[in-house]
């Protein structure tokens, strides 16, 4: 089921990383600026540029090709850091299943069947031993058994006389299998273990106290199963998941490992292996004893099994209409799971959806493939396109919504191309291309990391975990369209909270903000806005989640926006900005530089500098402004007003709203770093998304519905940024968009 098992939980810290320096791939997507000899790309200053992209073929073939990427494993279903990080955050076992499978349920089931496990085969012949408190019998018919005194017993197959059997001479008699009447030789015992070389995975020698092994002939050789009860006996040999790991990460292994053990019993024995199951990857990896017996640490493995068994039965996932789910898993994923028809061009089923699974790359969890980088050779590259004669350049032509690569073209130094597979699968990219995951780069991309959820609440909260994992305080600010304008002044004292911004209505405080105060334990709210925007019922729901609730207003947006910047204290330097209706982009967009730069936001209206707004600028001390917008947004009107008062101010502006960000992202730059980047939408139904974004404190690009404006891609195409932070989903900041600019 992964492609990792017990691995170390002790490994050293790695986060999720973006670009390689020095990479090798000549990958040019639609980024090229004029100057380098881009084709088609809009000329700076409109409205809205056409994003077009390009490759060309490279100058020379390069020697090697550079792939950085995260994860391990196909990314379907539950993901077995994030169960990990999620056991961290405070989530039960079911709770983690619940979210990786929603909208599958945990419930139970009473039924402890017969499961048969094939351990080995492929081999000619096998010799099993027993240790010394161990006294086992040999069956050999459907009736008869015999007790063996022997400590070790060799089983062969045999083809002589052109009938496939399997041999063994036990005390000196020779048995064998009969295909008339009993087609293996059954192996029991008890008070001790019986050991099996070469079933850990073909080397490695398996010890087994549950059950009993069976032998018998299978596609020329020796063919050997454990027969063992699915829940008092099987679970126990699981060997999926380090035993060192939170108790509800351990139960929820246990519970998936379950349902789908129930499935292979339910589906029937498998012509080709006479078992249910393998005990190896292809399905789920079980070692028997040697789980069980891990030193030190295989106790809270059988205690994590126990947990999820009681009275009233054994705990599985149930999907919608009340079939067990298809739990897949792997071991990690760059942030999100990957939808069932993605992974594998199989089925669309409603449970195995693209999930959050920012766990898989929290430090906390120690994921040593949180980021990895793999390098090949020209020769290794150019052997996954047979019809190329060299291979180029290589690009991403389709990626899954989790970010997953669906496919890859290659081009040649002669200008032909070939795509990586027919069908168009994430599964198919990582096997093929042999890389431990799809979530990958080539060459010197950007890495990306979407923060989302199914609704601008649930946005917000990814937001502010992003920004700050942990704190006793949140700021509240309202979601409604409406009313986004309070917010827009929220980040800068946000973050000099090392608080999240996280949204309510005026009336309800949505289950996203609550579920999110709660995983925080927060104690205080701060609420931005008046009682018109944020009403007393946002008030008692705070105050009944346990929350001090205090509140920052004035008689109006401008008024509002001076006393958060008051919540200051002093500042010497504040942005300025249009508090307009159509012109409250520019706002957002400056939000996260002024955020890392410490500098309250205030607000204006077009021509003129409210007195709330002067009375804040005397109050903080302040000594220069940062104006955002053009004169047709902030007049000089108000420029001169801010001089009269004793500021000294600069300008950043732009043609557009879009340039506009990237005149501040420029100007910000040298002080706030571009080592990350916002993406957020630059449209207004979509304001909310770049308003909380600004709590991140990085500087801020905005797109455009479909297409991304010539001044983002201009101000990209200039520089190396190792990653982009995407803020809202992709109804707001396509994919295409988003690997585009990458």
């Amino acid at each position: 089921m992964t492609q990792e098992h017990d691995a170390a939980a002790g490994h050293g810290r790695r986060a999720l990383r973006g670009a390689v320096a020095g990479a090798v791939v000549a990958l040019l997507v639609g980024l090229m600026t004029p100057a380098a000899g881009a084709a088609d790309v809009p000329a700076a200053g409109t409205e809205r540029g056409a994003l077009t992209s390009s490759v060309r073929a490279a100058a020379a073939v390069p020697s090697t090709f550079t792939f950085t990427g995260s994860g391990w494993g196909h990314g379907l279903g539950m993901s077995q850091y994030g169960a990990y990080g999620m056991a961290l955050d405070g989530y039960s076992g079911a709770g983690i299943l619940e979210h990786y499978y929603e909208p599958a349920t945990v419930t139970r089931r009473t039924d402890d069947p017969l499961l048969r496990v094939q351990v080995l085969t492929g081999v000619r012949s096998v010799t099993v031993s027993r240790d010394s408190s161990t006294t086992w019998t040999l069956g050999t018919a459907p009736s008869t058994t015999h007790t063996i005194k022997a400590s070790s017993l060799t089983f062969t197959y045999s083809s002589a006389s052109g009938t496939a059997r399997v041999v063994v001479v036990a005390d000196g008699v020779e048995y064998r299998t009969n295909p008339s009447t009993w087609s293996e030789l059954r192996l029991s015992w008890s008070g001790g273990l019986v050991s099996v070389p070469l079933a850990n995975a073909g080397s490695g020698t398996v010890r087994y106290a549950r059950g009993m092994l069976s032998f018998g002939p299978l596609s020329g050789g020796t063919n050997v199963v454990n027969t063992l009860r699915l829940n008092s006996e099987y679970l126990y040999g699981i060997a999926e998941m380090p035993s060192s790991w939170p108790a509800a990460a351990l139960q929820a292994q246990a519970i998936a490992a379950r349902t789908y053990a129930y499935r292979k019993v339910e589906a029937g024995v498998r012509s080709g292996l006479n078992a249910h199951l393998t005990d190896e990857t292809t399905d789920q990896k079980f070692t028997g004893w040697n789980k069980e017996a891990e030193p030190g640490y295989g106790t809270y493995w059988v205690a994590a099994v126990d947990a999820t068994r009681n009275k009233n039965g054994a705990q599985v996932v149930v999907a919608p209409g009340g079939k067990l789910a298809e739990t897949y898993y792997s071991s990690s994923t760059g942030g999100r799971t990957t939808n069932s028809e993605d992974v594998w061009g199989s089925a669309t089923l409603s449970y195995l959806r693209s999930r959050d699974d920012r766990w898989s790359v929290d430090p906390r969890v120690r994921n040593p493939y949180a980021s990895w980088q793999t390098t090949m050779t020209q020769a290794q590259v150019r052997a996954k396109f047979p019809s190329l004669g060299d291979v180029a350049t290589l690009t991403v032509t389709q990626r899954a919504s989790s970010g997953a690569v669906m496919q890859l073209r290659a081009t040649s130094s002669t200008g032909r191309s070939a795509l990586l597979q027919t069908k168009v699968t994430t599964d198919g990219v990582r096997t093929k291309m042999g890389l431990r995951s799809a979530y990958f780069s080539v060459g010197s991309l950007s890495a990306v990391q979407r923060l989302a959820g199914d609704d601008r609440y649930q946005t917000a909260a990814a937001i502010g975990r992003a920004a700050f994992p942990t704190g006793r305080e949140v700021v509240i600010v309202s979601g409604e369209q409406k009313s986004l304008v309070d917010g827009l002044v929220a980040a800068p004292y946000a973050r000099s909270l090392k608080a999240p911004v996280l949204l309510a209505t005026s009336t309800t405080v949505p289950k996203a903000t609550l579920d999110e105060i709660a995983r925080r334990g927060a104690t205080r709210a701060t609420l931005v806005g008046g009682k018109g925007v944020l009403g007393p019922r946002v008030v008692n729901a705070l105050r009944s989640a346990g929350l001090e609730v205090t509140r920052l207003a004035g008689d109006d947006r401008y008024a509002t926006a001076a006393a958060v910047a008051k919540a200051f204290g002093k500042a010497t330097s504040v942005v300025v900005a249009s508090g307009v209706a159509a012109n409250l982009v520019d706002a957002a967009a400056a939000g996260g530089p002024a955020a890392a730069s410490g500098q309250p936001i205030l607000l204006v209206p077009r021509s003129a500098v409210p007195k709330a707004t002067q009375d804040a600028i005397t109050a903080l001390g302040a000594r220069t402004a940062t104006v955002v917008g053009g004169t047709g947004v902030v007049t000089a009107d108000v420029t001169a007003a801010l001089g009269a008062a004793g500021l000294t101010f600069n300008r950043l502006a732009g043609d557009d709203r879009y340039a506009t960000a990237a005149a501040v992202a420029t100007a910000y730059e040298s002080r706030v770093g571009s080592d990350a980047v916002l993406l957020a939408s630059g449209k207004d139904a979509n304001l909310v998304d770049s308003l909380t974004g600004g709590v991140l404190g990085r500087l801020t690009l905005l797109t455009a519905g479909s297409s991304a404006p010539a001044p983002t891609i201009t101000w990209l195409a200039a520089r190396q940024v190792p990653q982009l932070l995407v803020a809202g989903g992709a109804g707001a900041v396509p994919d295409a968009v988003v690997e585009a600019l990458r």
